[in-house]
């Protein structure tokens, strides 16, 4: 009884073995077919932005750069005390700025209206 189910096994075995050298690949028409499928389902990018980013060297630079504005801004708008004395000392005065005004202005201002 083993005999026959080693048989067995070795004509499937010749049979495996020639299915995966004999593995049909798709035709070039098809493919093609599915890539330019694929490809109108894309989300489409500006042209435009596409330029921009390249010409300032890509993503990662772009990111620095966004980075150092956020951090400028946090800077000139909340200044730590070591950037208040130099400013003081190179301009031989200190300025304070007061932001409630700001923000009371920006509540009379751009928020007129809204019901909260």
């Amino acid at each position: 009884m083993t005999d026959r189910h080693d048989r067995t096994d070795d004509l499937l075995d010749g049979w495996f073995q020639t299915a995966r050298a004999n593995t049909p690949g798709l035709p070039a028409e098809l493919t093609a077919r599915i890539a330019a499928d694929a490809a109108a389902h894309l989300p489409r990018q500006h042209a435009g932005l596409s330029a921009l980013i390249a010409a300032l060297g890509g993503w990662r630079p772009l990111a620095g750069m966004a980075a150092a504005g956020v951090a400028g801004m946090w800077i000139g708008a909340f200044p730590p005390d070591a950037v208040s004395d130099l400013t003081g000392a190179l301009l031989g005065e200190s300025v304070e700025v007061d932001f409630s005004d700001l923000y009371a202005l920006a509540d009379d201002t751009w928020f007129d209206g809204i019901e909260g």
